[in-house]
């Protein structure tokens, strides 16, 4: 089975919608990594912090 044959088709017959798709996809991803960013900072700060505390 040819997906990439299957992915222009789909280009092809719906331009916009696969863009769209596309900028939201990227759009949540960027978003998701932000977050990640934060939370794994946030953690490593946390983590820091009780350290600190027991020592």
């Amino acid at each position: 089975k040819d997906t990439h044959l299957d992915d222009m088709f789909c280009v092809e017959h719906f331009p916009e919608k696969e863009f769209h798709t596309n900028q939201e996809e990227l759009k949540a991803n960027m978003i998701l990594q932000v977050i990640i960013e934060l939370f794994a900072e946030q953690l490593v700060q946390n983590r820091l912090s009780m350290e600190y505390l027991h020592s």
